[in-house]
């Protein structure tokens, strides 16, 4: 009964701040008769519920049940008028192109491809740029410290898998170092 008449008063609570305090004037009226007081809430609930809703904000979807006059039927009322949101369609704007590309499923495996390195160069920054064996060019996007750079003649296996937070990583056979990278050709 406690539960009742705290899930009727937080629902309550939430209507009483435009005009009239149905909570007060039950609490004044009925204060000492607990079974009373409840009742006094559900027909404020009730005439709340009957009433037509004002209009909700866009975005959103106010679920309104019909009306039950048992005790029970008044909980599952107040549990039934919370407000959902509606479905967000997906990223808009600026970039909103590479958001969508990014998107996968959490669990999904990363995409991997093999690949052979058969030439590596460094930049003044230190950024290094790889040429694949099948024609594709890969940069750093962050620099490796000297002692990871790979050597200019040589060639290496290597593979690129897509991260779990979007970008790209290189790993190459024999090494444990991983270094950050985008496609430029």
């Amino acid at each position: 009964m406690r539960f009742l008449a705290t899930v009727l008063l937080t629902a309550l609570a939430t209507i009483a701040s435009a005009g009239t305090d149905p909570i007060a004037e039950c609490r004044a009226r009925h204060g000492g008769e607990p079974t009373a007081h409840i009742a006094c809430l559900e027909d404020a609930l009730r005439a709340r519920v009957q009433t037509p809703a004002a209009s909700s904000s866009p975005g959103t979807a106010a679920a309104r049940p019909a009306v039950d006059t048992t005790t029970a039927g008044a909980a599952a009322v107040a549990a039934a008028a919370v407000t959902v949101p509606a479905a967000s369609p997906g990223p808009t704007g600026l970039g909103a192109e590479q958001a969508k590309a990014r998107q996968r499923p959490l669990d999904a495996p990363p995409e991997r491809v093999d690949v052979r390195i058969v030439s590596s160069g460094y930049s003044y920054e230190g950024l290094g740029t790889f040429r694949m064996s099948d024609g594709q060019v890969w940069r750093e996007t962050t620099p490796a410290p000297q002692r990871h750079r790979l050597k200019p003649a040589q060639q290496y296996p290597a593979r690129i898998e897509t991260s779990k937070l979007g970008g790209y990583r290189m790993y190459v056979e024999g090494r444990t170092w991983m270094y950050k990278v985008e496609r430029l050709k």
